[in-house]
């Protein structure tokens, strides 16, 4: 959500900074150099870390790095927080999937894994639409712009949930609180044949290097790269390109919108069919197709 913000913000008065077409592109180029670099990184530390600790610290830096975008007044102070905001969440998507595979059995991954990304799918729904209200119903107000209030606004409910996860989120099922010793011994028995759960660490220098030899991992680093390239060019400009066809800001966000909320659903769909199925590669490769014929129609 926070990095579609930017390219709804595009649309209220984000032009303040008097940012070129160039810088603009710059400022959404540094979020991503900064994901792609810290990535490992993080989740290194968090293999070694409390997920109770690190995954709403990281989430208490996004929300603060948001607050003060609010405060940015030129192209430089924007471009950094930007790449902040990346060096942080880098750390919280590939993570939060690796946490979720702690707790449940390999075919039980898909579904649970599905619903975390569709949320964070429908996120870009209601980023524009929450954008546009703030900024209808906020702009001027204590001298700020609409999307400075927006900003302040996205970044104090990330802090506010961050610090409540401090507090929910268990590092294993062994110190979950919630669950009885009953359940806490059934949850254990079920998992003691997966081997994710077994693994406590994964920066043996032995297993860095298999996977450096692993072509399977460069398959699915192309195959990733080729997903999301289009993907998130398509999320962060689609505001900005149904504008460019006439329509009014408001409008401009709710029919952008409309991906993110069939995007959310389709991907709930092929989970839960995939699953009764019990095959992936067609699933996959019938969702890419789709994707290509889109993209070419449009």
């Amino acid at each position: 959500m926070q990095i579609v913000n930017i390219g709804n913000a595009r649309l209220e008065h984000l032009e303040d900074l008097h940012l070129t077409h160039d810088q603009y592109n710059m400022v959404l180029s540094s979020f991503f150099v900064a994901y792609a670099i810290f990535a490992v990184p993080s989740n290194i530390v968090l293999m070694n870390t409390r997920p109770s600790v690190w995954i709403p610290s990281i989430m208490l830096a996004c929300g603060i790095i948001l607050i003060c975008t609010a405060a940015a007044q030129n192209f430089p102070q924007i471009m950094i927080l930007q790449f902040l905001l990346g060096v942080f969440e880098a750390g919280f998507f590939p993570g939060t999937v690796f946490y979720i595979t702690k707790w449940y059995k390999n075919n039980e991954e898909n579904l649970r894994i599905s619903l975390f990304v569709s949320a964070a799918t429908i996120t870009g729904a209601f980023s524009g639409l929450m954008l546009f209200s703030v900024a209808t119903f906020f702009d001027e107000t204590n001298g700020l712009s609409g999307w400075q209030w927006a900003f302040i606004i996205n970044g104090t409910l990330t802090c506010v949930v961050a610090l409540f996860s401090f507090f929910l989120i268990p590092d294993s099922i062994e110190t979950a609180s919630w669950l009885t010793k009953e359940e806490r011994k059934l949850a254990i028995e079920r998992l003691n044949h997966e081997q994710s759960y077994h693994h406590e660490s994964y920066i043996e220098r032995h297993q860095i290097l298999d996977a450096f030899k692993d072509w399977k991992i460069y398959m699915a680093m192309l195959l990733y790269f080729c997903i999301l390239a289009p993907l998130y060019s398509f999320s962060i400009s689609i505001s900005s390109f149904v504008n460019g066809l006439g329509f009014n800001a408001l409008y401009s966000q709710l029919l952008a919108a409309s991906p993110f909320i069939f995007g959310s659903c389709s991907s709930l769909i092929v989970a839960i069919t995939s699953d009764r199925a019990g095959v992936r590669g067609p699933y996959l490769v019938g969702c890419l197709l789709v994707s290509i014929l889109v993209f070419f129609g449009v």
